[in-house]
């Protein structure tokens, strides 16, 4: 398995919610963090937590359970596949 990678996590996370809302908000992704071999993405509500998810989910990577905190959601992802990101039916939002 590949090292999902901070900044292409944080990229198809924001995509996605801002598709979701129908704009660009600054605040829905909190922190994105690497971490070794996984990435930790904290988003600020648990709408933007399933809609990262599902995104990241079909963009190949592998996302652990969403953790509830003070404010927002943390997801973990911890590995990723070879995508072929030319593939726009694999990752519409990306």
């Amino acid at each position: 398995m590949a090292i999902p990678r901070q900044q292409d996590v944080e990229r198809i996370a924001r995509t996605a919610i801002t598709a979701r809302l129908g704009y660009h908000q600054d605040n829905t992704v909190i922190e994105c963090v690497q971490q070794g071999a996984e990435v930790l993405l904290h988003v600020n509500s648990g709408g933007n937590a399933i809609t990262a998810e599902n995104a990241l989910t079909a963009a190949g990577y592998e996302v652990a359970s969403g953790d509830p905190v003070t404010h927002g959601v943390k997801l973990r992802v911890v590995s990723d596949v070879p995508v072929n990101f030319s593939d726009a039916s694999r990752c519409p939002n990306c």
